[in-house]
């Protein structure tokens, strides 16, 4: 995998990656897995636009980007109620940057 340089989202900062194929096949079956266990209509997200990345920073209000690069955060997220929820478990700063 390849990760390229940061890249802002509404509500998020990732590295994308390619290539996707590998990735994305991983996460086919995955949800596959998943649908046998539940059933089509228990798969929580759609299978298709997924783009394989690593995710730096979320955030859920309108912010400057500098926020990104004040701390690193261990954090614990889930999307069970249909939407990404977290909550910090600690926080680092990243000092002089």
């Amino acid at each position: 995998m390849r990760f390229h340089r940061p890249v802002v989202r509404r509500e998020a900062v990732l590295l994308p990656s390619d290539p996707l194929e590998p990735l994305q096949t991983i996460r086919y079956a995955v949800r596959a897995a998943f649908a046998d266990d539940f059933g089509a209509t228990g798969v929580p997200e759609n299978a298709d636009g997924y783009r394989p990345h690593i995710s730096l920073a979320y955030s859920n209000t309108a912010q400057p980007s500098a926020f990104a690069v004040d701390a690193v955060s261990l954090v614990e997220m889930h999307r069970d109620n249909r939407r990404y929820e977290w909550r910090t478990v600690e926080a680092v700063p990243l000092g002089g940057l």
